[in-house]
């Protein structure tokens, strides 16, 4: 029996190309088949990636550029799933087929996929970007950003700015912007600075009201909020989250960002990119309020990390910890911050700590004894971070991991380690060479 679905289009648009029109109604695909949303061609399977994820196909009749197109996004498709996984908390497996979508093979027609989640947006279409596999990683991650959000935010500005920045530089963190040609900041400077903090546009294809929101992203970001903590609450927030409400969840504060954000945008000296406060120092916090000053005692030197307080009553929280001596509190008066820790010999030195017991070594290429479930700081030289381990973790030797992590190092930096550590330490990532 043949039957007919009907499908939405959710497409990354190239600003030099026109929105495409809504598909039609097509003949669904028997059992076993693949609904993509566009291509109509042979699609020739290249293979599924080692987290078993994302199985890649291509357009075998472009030739070998297409092919080293399709190769290269299969071999990089478990570190973006990691990452993605680490935005959204959560994951799925998709299929995506590399093709001359809108008869472009620069990667200029950018990407499509049905609807926003796995289970009906699963087929991702990806336009080929001839000698430009970081291109078609970043395609490929704006669409499966899209299914994470569980079919929230897709086909609204909000949804469309959210996984640009995923793809962008979310995937890149130490850049460059594989996708600089999309950039959007200009037309929303172009058209006026229109406001869409306070409102949503119900389009994913309006680049002022995109821009707007990418450079509310960049805003934020330059404050020190994660891609992960903007894209959870904006997702929990759903379709009818504005980004001043997004602004209210990770501040605390109420009212509308608006003004602030403008003058911020209007005082840079160009929005030309679509991270346009990379590198800028955000204000400092407002001085709290006067009050009664006195002096901490400290006889034993407190360590960073959450101490125990009367028992398991309560706990205080140390961002830095304290040495021995006296401390002046209160008011404005605040104990100087520690010396910056020295250089690291080792490239992945790592001290994982808590209240009971104090300072586990990690080494990624020694051995590391069991770990009781529970929060851990993590720091290093050039990182500090916490992860929480749910489950009780026994990990007999890492030195599997040292490739994988020195080649994520080299190619996208600090944060990205960051990032697969946390889920290595969680168990969310197999052992490299088992399924």
């Amino acid at each position: 029996m043949t039957t007919t679905c009907t499908i939405k289009s959710h497409r990354l648009i190239h600003p030099s190309l026109p929105k495409p029109a809504p598909l039609a109604a097509r003949p669904a695909v028997a059992a076993g088949g693949i609904q993509w949303p566009s291509f109509t061609g042979t699609a020739t399977l290249v293979g599924t990636s080692s987290d078993g994820r994302t199985t890649v196909y291509v357009d075998a009749s472009l030739g070998a550029p297409a092919m080293a197109n399709a190769k290269a996004l299969l071999a990089d498709a478990t570190r973006i799933n990691a990452l993605d996984v680490g935005f959204f908390g959560t994951s799925g497996k998709a299929n995506v087929i590399l093709f001359a979508l809108g008869g472009q093979t620069d990667g200029t027609g950018g990407a499509d996929h049905a609807s926003c989640s796995y289970s009906t947006g699963g087929n991702i279409e990806v336009c080929v970007a001839y000698g430009q596999d970081a291109r078609c990683s970043a395609l490929y991650e704006a669409e499966l950003s899209e299914c994470d959000m569980g079919s929230n935010l897709c086909g609204l500005s909000t949804g469309e700015a959210l996984s640009r920045l995923c793809a962008e530089y979310g995937i890149f963190p130490s850049g460059p912007n594989p996708l600089s040609d999309f950039t959007s900041t200009q037309n929303w400077v172009q058209a006026g600075y229109p406001n869409w903090i306070d409102k949503i546009q119900p389009s994913d294809g309006d680049y002022p009201s995109i821009g707007c929101g990418m450079c509310f992203l960049s805003w934020l970001r330059s404050q020190k909020y994660t891609v992960a903590q903007i894209a959870q609450t904006m997702v929990a927030l759903g379709d009818a989250g504005t980004l001043a409400q997004l602004w209210q969840k990770l501040t605390g504060q109420s009212g509308s960002p608006w003004t602030t954000f403008l003058a911020a945008a209007e005082a840079l000296p160009a929005i030309t990119t679509d991270d346009p406060f990379a590198g800028v120092t955000p204000p400092p916090p407002p001085p709290p309020p006067p009050g009664k000053t006195g002096t901490l005692a400290v006889t034993t030197a407190l360590p960073k990390g959450t101490i125990p307080v009367n028992g398991a009553a309560a706990s205080l929280t140390m961002p830095t910890g304290l040495d021995v001596g006296s401390y002046q509190v209160g008011g404005t008066t605040t104990p100087p911050p520690p010396p910056p820790p020295p250089p690291s010999s080792a490239l992945f030195s790592f001290t994982l700590s808590r209240a009971k017991p104090a300072g586990i070594p990690l080494v990624v290429r020694g051995k590391v004894p069991a770990m009781p479930a529970g929060k851990y700081s993590i720091s290093h030289a050039a990182a500090a971070f916490e992860t929480l381990l749910p489950d009780s973790l026994t990990v007999p030797d890492l030195s599997p991991w040292w490739d994988y992590l020195e080649a994520v190092l080299a190619k996208y930096g600090e944060q990205a380690v960051e990032q697969v550590l946390k889920d290595i330490l969680a168990g969310k990532i197999p052992m490299p060479g088992k399924p």
